[in-house]
Protein backbone atom coordinates (compact mmCIF):
# COMPACT_ATOMS: atom_id res chain seq x y z
CA UNK A 1 0.00 0.00 0.00
CA UNK A 2 3.08 2.08 0.36
CA UNK A 3 2.49 3.43 -3.15
CA UNK A 4 -1.05 4.74 -2.46
CA UNK A 5 -1.57 7.77 -2.07
CA UNK A 6 -3.35 8.68 1.46
CA UNK A 7 -5.87 11.81 2.04
CA UNK A 8 -5.30 13.93 5.50
CA UNK A 9 -8.49 12.20 6.67
CA UNK A 10 -6.53 8.42 6.24
CA UNK A 11 -5.55 7.80 10.40
CA UNK A 12 -9.10 8.87 11.21
CA UNK A 13 -10.72 6.05 8.83
CA UNK A 14 -8.69 3.81 10.86
CA UNK A 15 -9.38 5.41 14.53
CA UNK A 16 -12.84 4.59 13.43
CA UNK A 17 -12.22 0.74 12.39
CA UNK A 18 -13.12 1.88 8.63
CA UNK A 19 -11.93 -1.18 6.09
CA UNK A 20 -9.85 0.47 3.38
CA UNK A 21 -9.11 -0.15 -0.26
CA UNK A 22 -7.12 1.08 -3.26
CA UNK A 23 -9.39 3.42 -5.25
CA UNK A 24 -7.69 5.58 -7.93
CA UNK A 25 -4.63 5.38 -6.86
CA UNK A 26 -5.70 6.32 -3.22
CA UNK A 27 -5.95 4.26 0.17
CA UNK A 28 -9.56 4.91 1.05
CA UNK A 29 -12.61 4.02 3.55
CA UNK A 30 -15.09 1.30 1.69
CA UNK A 31 -17.02 1.09 4.73
CA UNK A 32 -17.15 1.86 8.70
CA UNK A 33 -20.39 -0.07 10.03
CA UNK A 34 -21.42 -1.98 6.91
CA UNK A 35 -22.37 -0.73 3.21
CA UNK A 36 -26.25 -1.22 3.64
CA UNK A 37 -26.40 0.37 7.12
CA UNK A 38 -24.37 3.35 6.05
CA UNK A 39 -26.30 3.35 2.72
CA UNK A 40 -29.78 3.76 5.01
CA UNK A 41 -28.11 6.20 6.53
CA UNK A 42 -28.15 8.76 4.09
CA UNK A 43 -31.46 7.89 2.53
CA UNK A 44 -32.83 8.11 5.75
CA UNK A 45 -30.73 10.44 8.10
CA UNK A 46 -27.42 11.90 7.50
CA UNK A 47 -24.20 10.29 6.27
CA UNK A 48 -20.27 11.98 5.92
CA UNK A 49 -17.74 11.26 3.65
CA UNK A 50 -14.49 11.58 2.70
CA UNK A 51 -14.51 13.10 -0.89
CA UNK A 52 -10.68 14.64 -0.38
CA UNK A 53 -9.06 11.99 -3.67
CA UNK A 54 -11.05 14.74 -5.74
CA UNK A 55 -9.71 17.80 -6.23
CA UNK A 56 -10.64 21.53 -6.48
CA UNK A 57 -9.36 23.87 -9.58
CA UNK A 58 -9.47 27.65 -8.76
CA UNK A 59 -10.14 29.61 -12.08
CA UNK A 60 -9.28 33.53 -11.90
CA UNK A 61 -8.13 36.65 -14.28
CA UNK A 62 -10.26 38.53 -16.89
CA UNK A 63 -10.64 35.67 -19.02
CA UNK A 64 -12.32 33.25 -17.15
CA UNK A 65 -15.44 33.04 -17.91
CA UNK A 66 -14.49 33.08 -21.75
CA UNK A 67 -12.36 29.95 -20.40
CA UNK A 68 -14.90 28.26 -18.80
CA UNK A 69 -17.12 28.62 -21.97
CA UNK A 70 -14.39 27.38 -23.86
CA UNK A 71 -13.35 23.98 -21.97
CA UNK A 72 -16.71 23.31 -20.69
CA UNK A 73 -19.76 22.20 -22.18
CA UNK A 74 -22.76 23.65 -20.15
CA UNK A 75 -23.04 27.29 -20.82
CA UNK A 76 -21.58 28.99 -17.51
CA UNK A 77 -22.62 32.41 -18.67
CA UNK A 78 -25.99 31.36 -17.01
CA UNK A 79 -24.67 31.38 -13.83
CA UNK A 80 -24.68 33.90 -11.28
CA UNK A 81 -22.48 34.97 -8.30
CA UNK A 82 -23.27 31.85 -5.72
CA UNK A 83 -24.26 29.11 -8.25
CA UNK A 84 -22.73 25.84 -9.29
CA UNK A 85 -23.99 23.54 -12.26
CA UNK A 86 -22.78 19.90 -13.67
CA UNK A 87 -20.71 20.58 -16.69
CA UNK A 88 -17.53 18.08 -18.24
CA UNK A 89 -14.70 18.89 -20.82
CA UNK A 90 -14.82 17.16 -23.76
CA UNK A 91 -11.90 16.48 -26.91
CA UNK A 92 -12.61 17.39 -30.66
CA UNK A 93 -14.14 14.35 -31.10
CA UNK A 94 -16.95 14.70 -28.32
CA UNK A 95 -15.56 12.29 -26.18
CA UNK A 96 -15.16 12.88 -22.17
CA UNK A 97 -11.90 14.53 -20.55
CA UNK A 98 -13.54 14.21 -17.14
CA UNK A 99 -17.19 15.43 -15.51
CA UNK A 100 -16.68 18.40 -13.26
CA UNK A 101 -18.64 20.98 -11.55
CA UNK A 102 -18.33 24.28 -11.51
CA UNK A 103 -19.37 27.15 -9.30
CA UNK A 104 -19.16 30.67 -9.53
CA UNK A 105 -18.37 33.41 -7.21
CA UNK A 106 -18.35 36.35 -9.32
CA UNK A 107 -16.98 37.34 -13.12
CA UNK A 108 -13.15 36.21 -12.46
CA UNK A 109 -13.57 33.87 -10.03
CA UNK A 110 -14.87 29.78 -10.22
CA UNK A 111 -13.73 26.77 -9.09
CA UNK A 112 -14.44 23.32 -10.58
CA UNK A 113 -14.79 20.15 -8.78
CA UNK A 114 -12.38 17.28 -10.78
CA UNK A 115 -12.54 13.80 -10.27
CA UNK A 116 -9.69 11.35 -8.66
CA UNK A 117 -8.59 9.45 -11.57
CA UNK A 118 -8.16 12.34 -13.88
CA UNK A 119 -6.72 15.27 -11.59
CA UNK A 120 -3.10 15.38 -13.43
CA UNK A 121 -4.82 15.04 -16.68
CA UNK A 122 -7.33 17.76 -16.16
CA UNK A 123 -4.70 20.21 -15.13
CA UNK A 124 -2.76 19.46 -18.26
CA UNK A 125 -5.46 19.90 -20.16
CA UNK A 126 -6.62 23.19 -18.74
CA UNK A 127 -2.95 24.71 -19.08
CA UNK A 128 -2.69 23.47 -22.67
CA UNK A 129 -6.02 25.66 -23.66
CA UNK A 130 -5.43 28.95 -21.14
CA UNK A 131 -3.90 32.13 -21.95
CA UNK A 132 -2.20 34.58 -19.91
CA UNK A 133 -5.78 36.04 -19.09
CA UNK A 134 -6.08 33.00 -16.78
CA UNK A 135 -4.72 31.94 -13.43
CA UNK A 136 -5.12 27.89 -12.72
CA UNK A 137 -4.55 26.80 -9.13
CA UNK A 138 -5.11 23.05 -7.85
CA UNK A 139 -5.87 24.22 -4.42
CA UNK A 140 -4.53 21.97 -1.13
CA UNK A 141 -8.04 21.20 0.01
CA UNK A 142 -9.72 18.20 0.96
CA UNK A 143 -13.90 17.29 0.13
CA UNK A 144 -15.84 16.63 3.30
CA UNK A 145 -19.76 15.67 1.81
CA UNK A 146 -23.22 15.48 4.01
CA UNK A 147 -25.41 13.83 2.37
CA UNK A 148 -29.10 12.59 3.54
CA UNK A 149 -32.52 14.27 4.36
CA UNK A 150 -31.14 15.66 7.54
CA UNK A 151 -28.23 17.38 6.52
CA UNK A 152 -29.36 20.61 6.00
CA UNK A 153 -29.92 20.30 9.81
CA UNK A 154 -26.45 19.08 10.17
CA UNK A 155 -24.66 21.91 8.66
CA UNK A 156 -26.78 24.72 10.35
CA UNK A 157 -25.59 22.81 13.31
CA UNK A 158 -22.24 23.85 12.65
CA UNK A 159 -22.12 26.51 10.57
CA UNK A 160 -25.72 28.39 11.97
CA UNK A 161 -28.65 28.82 9.83
CA UNK A 162 -28.08 31.11 6.78
CA UNK A 163 -27.26 27.38 4.93
CA UNK A 164 -30.21 26.22 4.93
CA UNK A 165 -31.68 29.00 2.63
CA UNK A 166 -29.03 27.86 0.42
CA UNK A 167 -30.60 26.35 -2.50
CA UNK A 168 -29.78 23.07 -5.02
CA UNK A 169 -26.32 24.30 -6.14
CA UNK A 170 -25.43 27.29 -4.47
CA UNK A 171 -22.17 28.18 -3.75
CA UNK A 172 -20.52 30.60 -1.02
CA UNK A 173 -17.98 30.54 1.68
CA UNK A 174 -17.99 29.53 5.59
CA UNK A 175 -15.68 30.24 8.04
CA UNK A 176 -13.31 27.03 10.18
CA UNK A 177 -10.68 27.68 12.38
CA UNK A 178 -9.86 30.88 11.10
CA UNK A 179 -9.87 29.50 7.04
CA UNK A 180 -12.35 30.50 4.74
CA UNK A 181 -13.59 27.23 2.88
CA UNK A 182 -15.90 26.74 0.05
CA UNK A 183 -19.39 25.02 0.10
CA UNK A 184 -21.75 23.60 -2.22
CA UNK A 185 -25.23 22.89 -1.92
CA UNK A 186 -24.07 19.63 -4.08
CA UNK A 187 -23.46 15.51 -3.99
CA UNK A 188 -23.44 12.23 -5.60
CA UNK A 189 -26.31 10.14 -3.53
CA UNK A 190 -29.21 11.34 -4.72
CA UNK A 191 -30.19 13.15 -1.63
CA UNK A 192 -30.08 16.91 -0.53
CA UNK A 193 -26.46 17.30 1.09
CA UNK A 194 -23.58 20.24 0.87
CA UNK A 195 -19.93 19.26 -0.32
CA UNK A 196 -16.96 21.64 1.81
CA UNK A 197 -14.29 21.97 0.34
CA UNK A 198 -11.26 22.71 3.52
CA UNK A 199 -7.84 23.47 3.40
CA UNK A 200 -5.78 20.48 4.18
CA UNK A 201 -4.73 22.50 7.71
CA UNK A 202 -8.09 21.98 9.20
CA UNK A 203 -9.62 19.24 6.96
CA UNK A 204 -8.88 16.85 9.63
CA UNK A 205 -10.95 19.49 12.31
CA UNK A 206 -13.99 19.67 9.89
CA UNK A 207 -14.44 16.11 9.78
CA UNK A 208 -14.42 15.76 13.67
CA UNK A 209 -16.79 18.63 14.15
CA UNK A 210 -19.43 17.04 11.46
CA UNK A 211 -19.28 14.06 13.18
CA UNK A 212 -19.84 16.07 16.46
CA UNK A 213 -22.71 17.94 15.34
CA UNK A 214 -24.14 14.97 13.63
CA UNK A 215 -24.59 12.63 16.15
CA UNK A 216 -27.83 14.00 17.31
CA UNK A 217 -29.13 13.18 13.72
CA UNK A 218 -28.31 9.66 13.28
CA UNK A 219 -25.46 10.68 11.00
CA UNK A 220 -22.67 8.55 10.28
CA UNK A 221 -19.32 8.00 8.77
CA UNK A 222 -19.61 6.73 5.48
CA UNK A 223 -17.32 4.93 2.81
CA UNK A 224 -17.03 4.75 -1.04
CA UNK A 225 -18.87 1.08 -0.82
CA UNK A 226 -22.34 3.05 -0.04
CA UNK A 227 -21.28 5.88 -2.22
CA UNK A 228 -21.18 4.07 -4.91
CA UNK A 229 -24.67 1.95 -4.29
CA UNK A 230 -26.12 5.51 -3.67
CA UNK A 231 -25.01 6.73 -6.57
CA UNK A 232 -26.35 3.76 -8.92
CA UNK A 233 -29.46 3.74 -7.43
CA UNK A 234 -29.47 7.65 -8.32
CA UNK A 235 -28.78 6.68 -11.91
CA UNK A 236 -25.04 8.74 -11.72
CA UNK A 237 -22.85 8.41 -14.22
CA UNK A 238 -18.92 7.53 -12.72
CA UNK A 239 -15.67 8.49 -14.94
CA UNK A 240 -14.06 5.30 -16.08
CA UNK A 241 -17.84 3.41 -16.23
CA UNK A 242 -20.33 5.33 -18.08
CA UNK A 243 -17.99 8.36 -19.40
CA UNK A 244 -14.78 8.32 -21.05
CA UNK A 245 -12.49 9.17 -23.32
CA UNK A 246 -14.42 6.42 -25.45
CA UNK A 247 -18.05 7.78 -24.98
CA UNK A 248 -19.53 11.00 -25.90
CA UNK A 249 -21.87 12.66 -23.73
CA UNK A 250 -25.37 11.89 -25.98
CA UNK A 251 -25.16 8.41 -26.12
CA UNK A 252 -24.20 9.06 -22.45
CA UNK A 253 -27.32 10.53 -21.78
CA UNK A 254 -25.95 14.25 -20.83
CA UNK A 255 -27.16 15.92 -23.80
CA UNK A 256 -29.25 18.34 -20.83
CA UNK A 257 -25.68 19.57 -19.76
CA UNK A 258 -24.43 20.70 -22.99
CA UNK A 259 -25.11 24.58 -23.95
CA UNK A 260 -25.88 23.64 -27.74
CA UNK A 261 -26.64 27.39 -28.04
CA UNK A 262 -23.02 28.64 -27.05
CA UNK A 263 -20.87 30.21 -29.65
CA UNK A 264 -18.07 27.44 -29.39
CA UNK A 265 -16.57 24.65 -26.67
CA UNK A 266 -14.15 22.28 -27.84
CA UNK A 267 -16.00 19.32 -28.79
CA UNK A 268 -19.14 21.22 -29.78
CA UNK A 269 -19.39 19.83 -33.62
CA UNK A 270 -18.95 16.57 -32.95
CA UNK A 271 -21.56 16.44 -30.63
CA UNK A 272 -23.60 18.18 -32.95
CA UNK A 273 -23.00 15.64 -35.36
CA UNK A 274 -23.79 12.93 -33.26
CA UNK A 275 -27.20 14.51 -32.23
CA UNK A 276 -28.24 14.90 -35.29
CA UNK A 277 -27.37 11.34 -36.61
CA UNK A 278 -28.58 9.74 -33.35
CA UNK A 279 -26.14 7.64 -31.05
CA UNK A 280 -25.80 4.40 -32.03
CA UNK A 281 -25.75 3.22 -28.53
CA UNK A 282 -27.38 4.47 -25.62
CA UNK A 283 -26.79 4.69 -21.98
CA UNK A 284 -30.05 3.13 -20.08
CA UNK A 285 -30.67 1.78 -16.83
CA UNK A 286 -31.61 -1.84 -16.13
CA UNK A 287 -33.74 -4.18 -13.35
CA UNK A 288 -33.72 -7.64 -13.05
CA UNK A 289 -36.50 -9.92 -13.21
CA UNK A 290 -34.78 -12.53 -12.03
CA UNK A 291 -32.87 -12.70 -8.96
CA UNK A 292 -29.60 -11.76 -10.21
CA UNK A 293 -26.33 -9.62 -9.51
CA UNK A 294 -24.69 -7.39 -12.59
CA UNK A 295 -21.44 -6.67 -12.59
CA UNK A 296 -19.59 -4.46 -14.68
CA UNK A 297 -18.32 -5.56 -18.17
CA UNK A 298 -21.00 -8.41 -18.21
CA UNK A 299 -22.62 -8.67 -21.56
CA UNK A 300 -26.07 -8.07 -22.81
CA UNK A 301 -27.82 -10.41 -25.04
CA UNK A 302 -31.17 -10.43 -26.89
CA UNK A 303 -31.53 -14.09 -28.45
CA UNK A 304 -28.00 -15.26 -27.89
CA UNK A 305 -26.63 -11.78 -29.80
CA UNK A 306 -24.54 -9.25 -28.09
CA UNK A 307 -26.30 -6.01 -27.54
CA UNK A 308 -24.36 -3.72 -25.39
CA UNK A 309 -22.32 -4.19 -21.95
CA UNK A 310 -22.98 -3.09 -18.08
CA UNK A 311 -21.38 -0.71 -17.03
CA UNK A 312 -22.33 -0.52 -13.29
CA UNK A 313 -24.24 -2.72 -11.27
CA UNK A 314 -25.21 -4.08 -8.24
CA UNK A 315 -28.26 -4.66 -5.66
CA UNK A 316 -30.11 -1.86 -4.77
CA UNK A 317 -30.50 -1.76 -1.52
CA UNK A 318 -33.40 0.21 -1.26
CA UNK A 319 -35.45 -1.75 -3.83
CA UNK A 320 -33.35 -5.26 -3.17
CA UNK A 321 -32.95 -5.69 -6.70
CA UNK A 322 -30.32 -6.35 -9.25
CA UNK A 323 -29.93 -2.93 -10.76
CA UNK A 324 -27.18 -1.81 -13.31
CA UNK A 325 -26.31 1.44 -15.75
CA UNK A 326 -25.65 -0.48 -19.68
CA UNK A 327 -25.18 0.37 -22.70
CA UNK A 328 -27.77 -1.10 -25.93
CA UNK A 329 -27.90 -0.60 -29.12
CA UNK A 330 -30.46 2.63 -29.50
CA UNK A 331 -33.40 0.63 -30.55
CA UNK A 332 -33.96 -1.36 -27.50
CA UNK A 333 -33.51 1.70 -25.35
CA UNK A 334 -37.27 1.86 -24.53
CA UNK A 335 -38.37 1.03 -20.98
CA UNK A 336 -39.79 -2.08 -20.65
CA UNK A 337 -37.66 -3.44 -23.40
CA UNK A 338 -36.65 -6.89 -22.20
CA UNK A 339 -32.88 -8.09 -22.41
CA UNK A 340 -30.87 -10.56 -20.80
CA UNK A 341 -27.43 -10.38 -19.04
CA UNK A 342 -24.48 -13.14 -19.48
CA UNK A 343 -23.88 -13.48 -15.19
CA UNK A 344 -21.09 -16.73 -15.31
CA UNK A 345 -22.81 -20.04 -17.63
CA UNK A 346 -26.66 -18.01 -17.28
CA UNK A 347 -28.58 -15.43 -18.96
CA UNK A 348 -30.61 -13.75 -16.42
CA UNK A 349 -33.89 -12.05 -17.66
CA UNK A 350 -33.65 -8.13 -17.02
CA UNK A 351 -35.75 -4.96 -18.50
CA UNK A 352 -35.02 -1.22 -19.55
CA UNK A 353 -35.45 1.03 -17.49
CA UNK A 354 -35.27 4.84 -16.08
CA UNK A 355 -32.15 5.31 -14.94
CA UNK A 356 -33.20 6.65 -11.60
CA UNK A 357 -34.14 3.50 -9.90
CA UNK A 358 -34.77 5.26 -6.01
CA UNK A 359 -37.11 8.62 -6.23
CA UNK A 360 -37.22 11.26 -9.08
CA UNK A 361 -38.70 10.04 -12.38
Amino acid sequence: MSDLKQTPLCSRHQALGAKMVPFSGWFMPVSYSGIQLEHFAVRQKAGVFDASHMGLVKVTGTGALAFIQKISVNDASKLLPGQSQYSAMCYPNGTCVDDIYVSCIGANEFYLAINAGCKEKDVDWMKSHSDSSVQLELLETGIVAVQGPLAVQVITALFGSGLSSQPKNGATFVEFGGQKMLITRTGYTGEDGFEIFPHNSVLGPVWDAVIEAGKPFGLLPCGLGCRDTLRLESGFSLYGHEINDGTNLVEAGLSWIIGWNKSDFIGKQALVDVKGKGPSRKLVGIKAIDKALPRDGMLILVDGREVGKVTSGGISPILNQGVALAYVESSLATMGTKIGVQIRDQVKSFEVASRRFVGGK
